[in-house]
This record gives structure tokens, sequence and C-alpha cells, in this order.
């Protein structure tokens, strides 16, 4: 405009006589060409050199999102083998069943592609091989072995494989040991105490041709989990198996969009340098040990970049080249219409300068009409130039034309040349039905002068039958004398890709609001920033009672402080951290808790985030102590029952060796008990039987032991007896204090015993032979007519007189 201005200020002068001399004139119209030519010039440079780094942009932010992309699969991948670690952690024994039923509602093959098995690999000692075998063969696979070498020092065997294939039946028993690959990772995992993923295992000769290499990654299983930083020197010792994850190299290729694709063309390698031998997986997923085909992003590409990957101790390369459909998005033709129409208006303005030197009233006509031309083109190709690699629009607003480019009908559409109408009216009838009424309605209101901007957000009709979002922005150009718009320019962008990861991270965040695991995410001090909803349900804390605190909020004295400190070190060297924790609740109640925190890194290794994944398992706990009790007690008198009296019996009788010392068993049955449960009732029976157990605890030491091995049945053993005779004393103490009456509910009860003696070594040597000789001597007691007191001895000597 300010040229324009400018050109007819000197058309006046020129009109009034004010020209320079005719040297002047001649010299005037080459000097017009050559300023022009020269900004024709650097508009071209700037024009391309603006392509090229939009091309460059968009092609670092595509590999860079794929980098992030795999770094977050393999993310998952460790979470799932945290979980199984928690698994096993949370219980002395996981069984197969409750290892398939874990595995089964993880839905591998929908929510974790290319995952083939998750499995636990256990360390078999020498010692137990035999054993080991047969109770695999026991539990229903009867041709179970360890292979291939089961002679070995340290061998390993898979006990359990999921989900069920014959593939991963065939891999029961396989000791992953014995493949110096999968060792070096179970090695670092062992030693680490975090997870490892090994090198590349190429398929077997015998696979299918179009198997791909894949990935074992290991997390150890410790008998107990070290306490603390202190305690890793003796992680190896403590390890007694692995629980890995075995995924297919191919599946990387999936996280790949379809939009891509269609712009970057990658390859993956295992190591630090892309060479044939270390090919993971390339953009076809063409998967091999090595490279046989010239891969087609061997042509010359304009752009290329290689990302180094930290995968579980291992790193992987990525290399990613252009394609041809990314920089062909780019419009190369816009600097060459600049170059052309800045020569074009060169030679245009040179010519009118000459023309107004030999005819100005010609002139004058030629530079109007060129004004109103170069207005009209000054708006069209600087909003064009503004929307670079879009679709470009323009609505004659009065006829209703509305001229669209190639790249929206053909690229974006797929429609073809003719099949989709340069009119108003085709384009509102592509909307979706459910956006037209907004789409108008914003429209209307910015050719009303309501707001400033027109930008939407709109679906679109594809040729295919498909929706596909298109932002589309505007602005008027022309408008009449009185303000009416006359025409519209703008550009269109397929937005797509963005909508489907929108959705996506919808779909994350919909996880963690459903998951049972309390979630919350803190910054690298340790500051909560987020919560999930079951955080509130297991803490009773709510979101905004935490967020921005210190985790020392949860903590339940000083010592937890100093456990939570130790933790954060931990995190500082290591990254992550797993153990029991006992936390508080918002009202002061105490629960443990299993803690699982994984650290979320920058590109540059800097701590971004903390996670901190973590269930409420006190219940667990008590029912494991309650189960332990019931194992070892009799739950009516809080006795040992029989396998507890054993264990210890066996114990006292191998000091007794070492020592050459004695002790004694009684056996004690009560007398009349029966007719007390049937006429009295089993409650009353009941309290009879834990008065008994008092009594019996009464007249013997806290070195001595006493047991409930049946309904009436009870046993002592006395330690430190040195004859018969003193065995004898307290066993009569025991059968007075029996016989003594029971004041129960009420009621008035009589018993009595009788009380049967084996003494060790004159009666026997095993447990089970003075068990079963005090019995013995027990019946001949009772034979006896009930409370008395008979020794092992006096079976003996009754025996001949029997015969």
């Amino acid at each position: 405009m300010v040229f324009s201005k400018r050109f007819r200020l000197a058309l006046a002068r020129l009109n009034r006589g004010e020209a320079s001399s005719r040297p002047f004139n001649r010299i005037l119209p080459w000097l017009v060409l050559t300023i022009a030519l020269g900004v024709t010039g650097l508009l071209w440079r700037n024009a391309q050199k603006q392509i090229e780094n939009e091309l460059q942009t968009e092609f670092n932010f595509s590999v860079q999102e794929v980098s992030r992309d795999i770094e977050l699969r393999m993310e998952t991948y460790k979470l799932l083998l945290h979980g199984l670690q928690g698994l096993f952690a949370s219980s002395n024994a996981v069984s197969r069943k409750e290892f398939h039923t874990y595995v089964e509602t993880l839905d591998l093959k929908t929510r974790y592609p290319g995952i083939q098995r998750l499995g636990f690999s256990v360390i078999v000692p020498k010692n137990k091989r035999a054993s080991h075998i047969a109770t695999l063969r026991a539990q229903g696979f009867p041709k179970y072995a360890i292979t291939p070498n089961a002679g070995a020092p340290l061998v390993t065997a898979n006990v359990y494989v999921d989900p069920p294939s014959e593939r991963n039946r065939r891999a029961l028993g396989y000791d992953m040991y014995t493949n110096p690959l999968l060792r070096e990772a179970m090695i670092r995992a062992q030693e680490q105490g975090k997870p490892a993923v090994s090198a590349k295992l190429l398929p077997q000769p015998s696979a299918e041709a179009s198997a791909s290499p894949e990935f074992v990654m290991f997390l150890p299983i410790y008998a107990n989990p070290p306490p603390d930083k202190k305690e890793a020197e003796k992680r190896p010792l403590s390890v007694i198996g692995w629980v890995y994850t075995q995924f297919r190299a191919d599946e990387l290729m999936t996280i790949l969009s379809a939009g891509q694709k269609e712009k970057i063309e990658l390859a993956i390698y295992d190591g630090e340098i892309a060479d044939d031998d270390g090919i993971i997986a390339d953009e076809s997923s063409r998967l091999s040990g090595t490279r046989a085909e010239t891969p087609s992003f061997q042509r010359t590409s304009q752009l290329h970049a290689v990302r180094h990957l930290a995968i579980a101790g291992r790193t992987w390369t990525l290399t990613a080249h252009s394609l041809p459909k990314l920089e062909k998005r780019f419009d190369h033709s816009k600097p060459i219409i600049i170059l052309i129409s800045g020569i074009g208006i060169s030679l245009l303005l040179a010519l009118q300068m000459q023309m107004l030197i030999h005819g100005h009233a010609h002139a004058v006509e030629i530079a109007n009409e060129m004004n109103r031309e170069l207005i009209q083109s000054e708006y069209r190709w600087k909003y064009a130039l503004e929307g670079a690699g879009e679709g470009v629009w323009d609505w004659n607003i009065s006829s209703g034309y509305m001229y669209k480019s190639r790249r929206l009908k053909e690229e974006f559409l797929g429609y073809a040349e003719g099949e989709y109408a340069d009119t108003f009216d085709a384009w509102e009838k592509n909307l979706h039905p459910d956006d037209r009424p907004a789409v108008m309605e914003t429209l209307h209101n910015y050719l009303e002068g309501k707001t400033k901007e027109f930008v939407v957000e709109q679906r679109l009709h594809c040729k295919d039958g498909s929706w596909k979002w298109i932002l589309m922005r505007g602005m008027v150009v022309s408008r009449d004398p009185s303000g009416k718009p006359l025409r519209m320019i703008g550009t269109h962008a397929d937005i797509s890709e963005r909508y489907k990861k929108d959705a996506s991270l919808r779909l994350s965040s919909a996880v963690l609001e459903t998951m049972n695991e309390a979630v919350l995410i803190t910054d690298a001090h340790s500051h909560i920033l987020s919560v999930n909803p079951s955080f509130t349900k297991i803490t009773g804390f709510l979101p905004e009672d935490v967020i921005g605190q210190d985790t020392m909020v949860l903590s339940t004295s000083l010592e937890m402080s100093e456990k939570i400190l130790m933790i954060r070190d931990v995190l500082d060297k290591t990254g992550s951290y797993t153990g029991e924790v006992t936390h508080r609740r918002k009202t002061g109640e105490l629960y443990i808790a299993w803690l699982s925190i994984s650290t979320v890194r920058n590109s540059t290794g800097e701590v971004v985030n903390r996670v901190v994944v973590f269930s409420d398992i006190s219940e667990r706990k008590a029912n494991e102590e309650r189960m332990q009790y019931l194992a070892h007690f009799d739950p009516l008198t809080d006795l040992p029952n029989r396998a507890l009296f054993s264990d210890r019996l066996r114990q006292a009788l191998a000091i007794c060796r070492r020592s050459q010392s004695r002790l004694a068993v009684l056996f004690v049955d009560l007398d009349k008990f029966k007719p007390v449960n049937d006429t009295l009732g089993h409650a009353i029976g009941d309290l009879l039987l834990r008065e008994v157990a008092y009594r019996l605890l009464d007249n013997i030491r806290e070195s001595d032991s006493a047991a409930r091995i049946g309904g009436d049945e009870f046993v002592v053993m006395l330690s430190g007896i040195e004859t018969e005779g003193d065995a004898i004393v307290v066993a009569e103490k025991i059968l007075s204090s029996v016989c003594e009456p029971y004041l129960l509910d009420n009621h008035t009860i009589q018993i009595a015993a009788s009380i049967g003696i084996a003494l060790y070594p004159n009666h026997g040597h095993s447990d089970q032979e003075l068990l079963s000789h005090a019995d013995e001597a027990m019946y001949h007691a009772k034979h006896r007519g009930g409370a008395a007191v008979a020794t092992y001895s006096q079976v003996i000597s009754a025996k001949p007189s029997a015969d």
C-alpha cells in the first residue's frame, strides 16, 4: 500500500513536468528493475528457509514422539514385572492357579500387544532337583524335565508360564541360565535389583520365516527383600528366581501411527551402533539377524536422525529418515511462485516506469490496475504463507464460489478432481451433522463482527465414508464501502492424529481413576502433585489435604520418617524402590502398605517426577499370621498342636543326644469326658478342655511343653528328667490337679485322667517311638481302672504274664 501511494505521487510529479533529465529517465527503469529483483530474491530465500525450518521441526517432533512412545512401552513392561514381584512378595508361596489368574486379568493380548509370555523361573538347588522334578510331574506335567542341562552348578527352571499356548508349554522346565544372552540379563537384574532386558534373541532355525527377534526382561524375586542399601551385597544370596516377560521386537513398530508412517522411516538396533548385526526392526517390520535386502530408507533423504534409548540396562539405537510424503507435504512451489511472480512484477514495474516516461496517461491506467492486483495478491499470499503446509480456501461471499486447494480435497478427504464442488454449499453439506450448527454460528458471529477471528474444529466427510477432524481458520480480506464482507481467505489443517492422542490420554487417565491401587505423583523434590481416587479410599486423605505437601505427611513416626529418608536415598541412587512400609490414615490408624516407586526423567537424565503405587496389605498380613497360628496351635486351648509338639520333641531329642541327657513324654487321656459332652453339651465340654489345659501348664516348668493332639488327649514333654521316678512324680501331680472338681457355668464337674509315661532313651529314640510307647502305657493305666499313672516299663513287665 505504501509503495502504491509513492508510485502515484511519482506519477503526479511526472504529469506536472517534474521529471528528471533524459539521462536519468533512461536509467530509472533499470534501477527499478534491479531493486525489485533484489527484493524478490530476498523474499524467495526467506520463503525457502521457512519451509526448510518447518520441515525440520515436524521431523524432529515425530522422531522424539516415537522415541518417547517406545520408552513408555518399555516402562509399561517394567510395571508389569513389578506387579508380579509384588504378587510374590505379598505371599509366602504363589500357587500356579494364583499366577495364572493374575496374568489372565491383565488381558495381555488387548492391553499389552507384543508380550508373548509372562513367567517365573526358579533356582533349583542341586540337592532338590529330583524332588523338584517329582513335584512338577505330580502337578500334572508327567513329562516335565529341566532342559537342556540339569548338571550345571546353578540350574534354573521355568515353573510358571502364561498365557497358555503350545509354545509356552514347551518352555516349561527350560533352564534359561544356559543361554549366555539370557544369563547376562539375569545376573544384571540380580545384582542391581531392578528390571534388566536381554540382548536380541534370534528366531530358532525351526521357526517360521516371518518370526521376529525377541527380548526377555527379568526382575529378581527375593526370599527376603533387603531392607536397605547396606544389605545390597546380600541380594544375590537371597534370590530364589526371576519373573520375566518375553516380547516380540516387531510389535515396536505398531507404536507408529498412520500419520507417522507417512512421515518417517525407522529402524531400531540393539546396541549403540546402527549396524546390520544389531537390527531389531525397521519400518516394514522386517526382522532378522542380518539384513539381506537394501532398505528403502537407504535412498537419499532430506532429513535423518539418530537417537539412543536407555532400555532396562541396555542401549537401543533408533535411526529415522524422512519420507517423500513428508517432504512433499510442504509446498515447495511457493518460493518458486514468489520468484516467478517477483520477476514478473519487477519486469512490469520496469515496463510501467518506461511507459510513464513516454506516456503519462497510459502509465497511470496501468499503474492503477497493477495496484489493485498487488493489493489482492498481497492478502492471498500473505495468508497462504502463514498457513504453510495446510489446505487453502478462498470464498467469494456474494457469489457462493469457494475455492478449495488440492491438499484439502485429495490428501485430507480423498476426493478426486471434480468430485468435491468448489461451492460454499458443498462445504456446508460435507460437515458432520453434529458439528454443523456450532460451525455456522461461529461463522455468522465472525461475519457480523461479534468475534475477532474465525477458528473452528470440524469433522468433514471423507470419500471412504469416514470422518476426519479438520481445523479451519479464515479472515475477511475484502469489504464493500458499507463494511459488508465480500471475500474470505483461510486454511484447513488435518488434526485427526491429535484427537487420537487426546483419546489415548483420556484412556490413560481412566485407567488411573479405576485402579484399585493408590497412585500418587510427586515432583523431583517429593512434593505431591496428584493422586487417584483409590488413594483417598485407602488413606482417607482428600486431594486437597495432600497436594503440595511433602510425602512425609503419610509417615507414622520418627522411625518411619527415617525410613522414608532412606527410601529417597535409594531412589537417588537406583531410580526405583519396592518394599513394605507402615503408613497412617487420616484418622491416625496405621496400616501396612506394599510400595513401588519409579522415577521419570527428561531427555537430559534429570529427575522430573516420581510415580508411587501402593496397596493396603494389612488384612492379608493379618490373615497370614492367623494361618500361621492355626498351623501350629490348637485354637480351643491355645496349646501347641501335634505338628508343633512333634517338632519341639525332635529338637529336644537332638539336644539330649548331644548332651547325653534324658527326657520323658506323658500321654494324658481324660476319663469320663464323653458323658460331660453328651449331657451338658459341647460348649461346657470346650470350657472343660480349656481348664484342663490351664492345669497342665500350672504343673509343669517353662522349659517343658504341653500340647493337645486330639479331642480329649494331651501330651507333655518333660526335659531334664533323671529317673523314671521323677517323671512319675510330675505325672501324679498332674493327675491330682486334673481330678479336682471343676465349677463351669454353675455346673460342678468331676473327671479323672489316665497317664502313660515313656522315657528317653530307655523306651525309644525317636519322637514317634516315644509317643507310641507313652500311648501304650496310657492304655495300660486305663485298663487298670483309670485315674492312674503307668510307665512303659510296666507295660513291658506285663507282657510275659499276658502270654
